[in-house]
């Protein structure tokens, strides 16, 4: 059976994802060609399913299949029986490769979406989900709400929460069409799904369709489909009324320009310091104008910075973490600081950094 090797490895690079990257489960690591499609599932249980017809139907390891059609550039490989009905050959141009076959009983079972209820995602709903990821980066997540996003159903619009441990993102976008949970539904992805989610995006021509149930979340768009268990959280925090105590009237001005360069600085003063010790201390001062100093302490000496705000703030002295300031400042345009947090906002999008340590 001869295949494109180009068509075959950009079906294969989309599996990519799904394939576990351990030998917990041989089936995880094997990707499945099952006469219309081909399917990868991983120890997770993220699984994505691609369009690709071949006569072929069984299991193949698919790291080795990937990176062997990556560094080939044989314009056709050829799949033949081997000696026995678990192998294969693959030729591709002088190569010869004879791979381990697995039945395709032995795949993992498919869940069954015909039924679900797709909803068509909104570039807003995208916009907002591209934008809370920010908060997703705990890889030692405490809590199980801290593992994906969040995604709250109101009367007219979706809140779309992230929480790492230092930094809470919120998002507030409208209801899609079609969009059938009630007030105060609530459901949480996997970080690795959401960003599956935009990876998707980038296949401009489709829709990215969504369908959730009681255990799984699923998405379409045509080239692909990704299925995952949600994040099963027991008790879910309050979110919407805990970013409400701490944004509750705060006073907001625009971020200067200064603070990007002045975090910048004191990263050069933390270099090497110890992770629990790379932190920022700022003032809001009120005097001749309201400014912001921001100190950083390190055994490399004492850094002091004094910016110029152009609204008046309440005083206020808060230890921070820089690096998530920083990431957050690429996508907001207004800031506010109290006793809990530094708030970063734009349109949308509320960005808070908790307050560190003391």
């Amino acid at each position: 059976m001869k295949i494109e090797r180009e068509e075959l490895l950009t079906a294969l690079q989309r599996l990519k994802p799904g394939l576990a990257t351990k030998d917990i489960m041989i089936v995880n690591t094997h990707v499945w060609f099952r006469g219309n499609h081909i399917t990868a599932s991983n120890d997770e249980g993220l699984g994505i399913t691609v369009p690709f017809k071949s006569e072929l139907k069984g299991g193949l390891r698919g790291a080795l299949l990937i990176n062997l059609l990556s560094n080939s550039k044989a314009k056709e490989v050829d799949l033949e029986p081997g000696d026995t009905e678990s192998s294969i050959i693959l030729k591709a141009a002088r190569t010869n490769l004879k791979m381990s076959l697995l039945g395709v009983k032995e795949a993992l079972p498919l869940p069954d979406w015909s039924k679900a209820k797709l909803v068509a995602l909104t570039p807003a709903f995208l916009d907002g989900l591209e934008k809370v990821m920010v908060s997703t980066d705990n890889p030692n997540a405490a809590l199980a709400e801290q593992r994906g996003v969040t995604v709250i159903t109101q009367a007219k619009e979706l809140v779309l929460f992230s929480n790492n441990g230092k930094t809470i993102s919120r998002a507030v976008v409208p209801i899609p069409d079609g969009w059938h949970g009630k007030l105060d539904d609530r459901f949480t992805v996997p970080t690795s799904f959401a960003k599956l989610i935009l990876v998707m995006r980038k296949d401009k021509e489709p829709d990215i369709q969504l369908a959730v149930n009681k255990t799984h979340v699923f998405v379409d768009n045509r080239w692909q489909q990704v299925y995952s268990p949600l994040v099963a959280v027991l008790e879910q925090s309050n979110w919407i009324k805990i970013s409400q105590g701490v944004t509750k009237g705060l006073t907001y001005t625009p971020i200067p320009a200064r603070l990007k360069l002045a975090l910048a600085r004191s990263a050069v003063v933390l270099d090497g310091e110890k992770k629990e010790d790379q932190f920022v201390d700022i003032k809001v001062e009120n005097g001749k104008g309201t400014v912001l100093k921001i100190a950083t302490s390190a055994s490399l000496g004492n850094l002091n910075d004094t910016i110029p705000l152009d609204d008046d703030l309440p005083p206020v002295d808060i230890r921070l973490d820089p690096d998530s300031i920083k990431a957050g400042l690429p996508l907001c345009e207004q800031m506010a600081i109290n006793k809990q947090a530094l708030t970063l906002t734009g349109g949308n999008f509320t960005y808070m950094v908790a307050r560190f340590g003391r």
